[in-house]
């Protein structure tokens, strides 16, 4: 049986904001939940704030640390072929 991708709590999205505030410079990072992984890429739009944060959910054995791998990693799995 396949688990169910996580709800996104309050929590959560506060975790991701704190990542990002504290790392200005990354784009993408990766923490574990459960029995898997989320990816969170931060995208910036012009005339929005806050930024939008593009998660996607998945099981993977190893999580990349630099921004470029992890990027690739949340595109594989957001768009699975």
């Amino acid at each position: 049986m396949t688990d169910a991708p996580p709800f996104i709590i309050d929590e959560d999205a506060a975790i991701d904001s704190a990542f990002f505030g504290s790392h200005a410079g990354r784009t993408c990072y990766a923490r574990g939940h459960r029995s898997g992984w989320v990816l969170v890429v931060r995208q910036v739009v012009a005339q929005r704030d806050p930024p939008v944060m593009l998660r996607v959910w998945s099981r993977v054995d190893r999580v990349p640390d630099d921004d470029a791998s992890c990027l690739a990693l949340w595109e594989r799995c957001a768009y699975p072929r």
